[in-house]
């Protein structure tokens, strides 16, 4: 059996280098020739930004987060949520992300793999137990 696990590495390295063949040597510099370098040339500019236009900015900014997007001709929009309180919300409780981003659907999925398992693992240890 600890044949077969050699083998199967010794053929999945093979393939390994035969698919990166000359590429892989892409990155590597002739050593002969000196490096140059050159200094930057974009152009850098400071923007003094008052405490008072940064939080409008920031007040705008929530607030699109809020809003709804493409309003237009009677058409509701999208909904915009936060992502970062979507994952808080899932880190507290599985599935509440969901229900804040209202994809109510997957709900039945996130607490069907979660009963699953459990259910798998209460199983294997009732059937180790009874042996």
């Amino acid at each position: 059996m600890k044949k077969s696990y050699t083998h199967v590495a010794a053929l999945l390295v093979l393939v390994g280098l035969l698919l990166t063949g000359n590429s892989g040597w892409a990155q590597v510099f002739d050593p002969t020739t000196p490096a140059v370098v050159r200094p930057d040339t974009t152009e850098r500019r400071e923007e003094v930004i008052t405490p008072e236009a940064r939080k409008s900015k920031a007040a705008a900014d929530s607030a699109k987060r809020t809003e709804h997007m493409f309003r237009a001709f009677g058409y509701e929009g999208i909904r915009l949520t936060r992502p970062g309180k979507a994952a808080l919300l899932s880190a507290l409780m599985p599935g509440a992300g969901q229900i804040y981003n209202r994809r109510w659907w997957k709900l039945p999925l996130v607490y069907g793999g979660l009963g699953g398992v459990v259910g798998g693992e209460i199983f294997i240890r009732a059937a180790t137990k009874s042996t």
